[in-house]
């Protein structure tokens, strides 16, 4: 049986941290805020509050793999470092 919790994320760009809460620094810093960014998941901003809280208190949160396309789309991020569970290569990108 698969088992979820062995997952363990890759670091990147070399940060500790989740790599959602890197891609949303790095928006914050472009003036992008966590409501534009919800809109541009189609999530509410509640949603994407929630996986901020649960990425801050696991660095091995998963997201949910329906939302992984969307995410690396908008941040630019390859779906590996969300989920090398299901996109074990990191050079793979979605178009």
């Amino acid at each position: 049986m698969y088992q979820r919790n062995n997952v363990k994320l890759p670091p990147y760009k070399g940060s500790r941290r989740h790599p959602l809460l890197v891609a949303l620094g790095d928006a914050k810093r472009m003036g992008v805020t966590t409501a534009d960014m919800a809109r541009q998941l189609h999530v509410a901003p509640q949603t994407l509050w929630i996986w901020i809280h649960a990425a801050e208190g696991s660095r091995h949160f998963l997201l949910p793999s329906e939302q992984i396309p969307t995410l690396s789309r908008v941040t630019g991020i390859a779906p590996y470092y969300f989920r090398p569970d299901l996109w074990p290569n990191p050079e793979w990108r979605f178009k």
